[in-house]
């Protein structure tokens, strides 16, 4: 284990970044959102018409504490927003607190019943894009995509 610890080389933000990106419009899309100040204020999204049904959107998972649904430009043959129903702060991972614990326990639960549900039983990916060098798009938005 400690030999492996000597070889690893540390990546900078910007090419860990590159490396987790799906492409450049996420890429443009986070730092767009970096330099609006969106962070500056946790208000309405679009997240939350989605949730008062404000917006159509087709859901494949809901419980009292989350809605899952496809995502409206998918990246992939099966690409579903998870989200929680009420943010009480949680805005992005590196922020979470304590109290966030149980919703975050409970949105991984649930993407791997949506992911059975959608018969991704060979595989799927999991993806919080966390921060502007994440590519959150929307840093007022905390969701995870089942891929």
């Amino acid at each position: 284990m400690l030999r492996v610890l000597r070889t690893f080389k540390p990546r900078s933000p910007t090419s860990l970044a590159r490396a987790m990106s799906s492409g450049a419009d996420e890429r443009a899309n986070a730092d767009a959102a970096a330099t609006s100040g969106a962070a500056a204020s946790v208000g309405e999204t679009i997240f939350d018409k989605i949730l008062r049904k404000e917006i159509p959107a087709k859901i494949a998972y809901e419980d009292e504490q989350c809605l899952a649904f496809h995502d409206v430009n998918p990246q992939a043959p099966v690409h579903i927003l998870l989200i929680p129903k009420h943010r009480d702060g949680l805005t992005q991972l590196a922020h979470a607190e304590e109290h966030h614990e149980a919703i975050l326990g409970h949105l991984l639960y649930t993407a791997k019943l949506v992911a059975k549900q959608q018969n991704l039983d060979s595989g799927f990916r999991i993806v919080i894009n966390d921060g502007a060098d994440g590519c959150q798009s929307n840093a007022k938005e905390y969701k995870l995509k089942v891929v």
